[in-house]
């Protein structure tokens, strides 16, 4: 029942002002980011629409919500630690990377809500493959950098530079057999409520298996 208003409030109810709130508040679905980041597209931290769900896009509409400036994989948060979370981002080499929003919410011992999404919607399992990637078979970034403009919180216009996901790691990226290993080990509950299907996953069992995610991108 009820509105995606209520459906966002009531994350941020159960979450309370002492813990922090995130949502992934990218600008583009349904294709890799470095198409993407080839269309030249300038990024607005301020009015650049998250394009993954309505309820990113309420939530990043609300006052009391920052949002990190990225151009292809944009944070938005909201609770005590916010601005922490989603500071400096521009200043990472890679999207997922050191001092990541992702990675800040591995410091803290999140947990990871997938709200009626299957499992290869959690971009969190980037951040996994951005720790292992030099035990991968494979190049998990592009090369080359993208130079992309960006409007920043004051308005003022920044040239950034990142790396965008590469496109033999999407092609044998095992986001399957990952969700398996998690289900196994407890790392990701799953239940029924009022219909939706609702995954939680507790990011820091996820850091025990380190050696066997490592194995799946080999076998």
């Amino acid at each position: 029942r009820g509105s995606v208003q209520d459906l966002v409030q009531a994350f941020m109810d159960t979450v309370g002002p002492n813990g922090t709130v995130c949502m992934m508040s990218m600008p583009f679905h349904g294709m890799t980011a470095a198409k993407y980041l080839e269309q030249g597209k300038v990024f607005d931290v301020r009015k650049t629409v998250s394009m993954v769900g309505l309820p990113s896009e309420i939530f990043r509409r609300r006052k009391d919500v920052v949002r990190s400036l990225h151009p292809t994989h944009s944070v938005a948060a909201w609770g005590k630690n916010a601005e922490w979370i989603v500071e400096d981002h521009d200043k990472c080499e890679y999207p997922f990377g050191k001092d990541s929003p992702f990675d800040k919410m591995t410091k803290s011992n999140g947990k990871i809500l997938l709200y009626d999404v299957p499992f290869n919607t959690m971009t969190y399992e980037h951040y996994i493959e951005d720790y292992i990637k030099d035990k991968l078979p494979f190049d998990l970034y592009e090369q080359k950098y993208y130079t992309v403009k960006c409007l920043d919180h004051a308005n003022v216009e920044k040239i950034l530079r990142t790396k965008a996901l590469s496109e033999i790691s999407n092609k044998y990226r095992k986001t399957k057999e990952l969700e398996i290993l998690f289900k196994n080990q407890n790392i990701l509950v799953e239940d029924i409520i009022k219909k939706q299907n609702v995954k939680l996953i507790y990011i820091e069992h996820i850091w025990n298996y380190v050696n066997e995610i490592v194995n799946l991108y080999k076998e």
